[in-house]
């Protein structure tokens, strides 16, 4: 089991770093970036052709890919397309979300070739190296995204609590026309969360293609695995939307085990598995705002004094432990 519950954490670290992105981007806009997959596509396939096909080193190819092109991109829709559908209704925003998930592979295949790559490298070198760790051999590919889901977890909080920047975001959020009163350029805010939420989606893509290739339907799983997770955070909550997406991926790697890699519940199951997390999550959001309808005093006494009590729930510790249960359970019940 322990193979399967490591192969679980390395996609759900993947689905993490896109799901915290998308976040990102819509508690700066207010805008469900539905490309964040195609996003990923598109970055990755730049990432691919400087490093495998120019010969390239990692780094630069990582750094131009990743931390120029990836945040060009995301200032380039905020300025051109979504800066102008602030005031939209909720509908325009969507429906310009998912044309843009759909276009923006097509553009990628007709610039870059459209033929499919099943081996594709990562961030780190080859030949992959390989770790003993508690009996599982472990390459270096998934020690990169390991670290790199830890690394963003830990960022994206310190960035929004300890910083300037973190601090004018929260601001823009809560009251636009009161943070410009105040000297903040909310624009230049959403731009810069466009900018770092698209970094994050390219930073994931380009993780996830040694894992499933560089084959858009891909990708399009990567974008519904982080919709769900941050569905599991209500498009607010970053512990619980990393929580989300761990636990995704681990549920689709224990499936593995279960189901099998063939055979049509297989095939059906893994892919289904974002859907199922996704509709569970609005339906118990749905019934949590039914109850704060009802009882609100009650409810939001109840929440205060949780909060008071235990001020860790609402961190990193709940997520935390939801996750490590599953995969205890997943461990222990399984008999070997």
């Amino acid at each position: 089991m322990t193979p399967y519950i490591i192969a679980g954490l390395v996609t759900g670290g993947v689905y993490a770093i896109s799901a915290l992105g998308m976040v990102f981007i819509y508690r700066a806009s207010k805008i469900f970036n539905f490309a964040q997959g195609a996003i990923g596509f598109f970055v990755a396939m730049v990432y691919y052709q400087l490093h495998a096909v120019q010969g390239w080193p990692i780094v630069p190819s990582a750094v131009l890919s990743i931390l120029v092109i990836a945040p060009a991109l995301g200032v380039f829709l905020w300025l051109v397309l979504f800066r102008h559908l602030t005031d939209a209704s909720a509908n325009v925003r969507l429906v310009a979300a998912i044309g843009l998930a759909v276009a923006l592979p097509q553009a990628t295949q007709l610039a870059f070739g459209a033929d499919l790559i099943y081996d594709a490298p990562g961030l780190a070198p080859r030949p992959l190296g390989t770790f003993e760790v508690g009996g599982v051999n472990l390459n270096t590919d998934q020690l990169a995204v390991m670290a790199a889901a830890v690394f963003v977890a830990i960022v994206i909080p310190a960035l929004l609590r300890f910083t300037g920047v973190g601090l004018e975001l929260r601001a823009s959020v809560d009251n636009r026309e009161l943070a410009s009163a105040a000297g903040i350029n909310s624009p230049a805010v959403s731009a810069g969360s466009w900018a770092f939420g698209c970094a994050l989606a390219g930073l994931a893509g380009v993780l996830l293609t040694p894992i499933a290739g560089l084959e858009p339907n891909h990708f399009t799983l990567l974008m519904i695995a982080g919709f769900a997770a941050a569905a599991v955070g209500g498009l607010w909550n970053l512990p619980l939307t990393f929580g989300g997406a761990i636990g995704i991926g681990l549920a689709e790697a224990i499936s593995t085990k279960y189901a099998g890699t063939s055979g049509i519940l297989s095939q059906g199951l893994r892919p289904s598995l974002p859907f199922f997390v996704l509709v569970a999550a609005l339906l118990l959001q749905r019934r949590s705002s039914i109850l704060s309808r009802v009882e609100p005093s009650a409810t939001s006494a109840r929440s205060g004094h949780i909060a008071r009590r235990y001020p860790l729930v609402r961190g990193w510790v709940l997520p935390g432990v939801g996750v490590a249960a599953v995969a205890a359970s997943a461990f222990v019940f399984s008999g070997d």
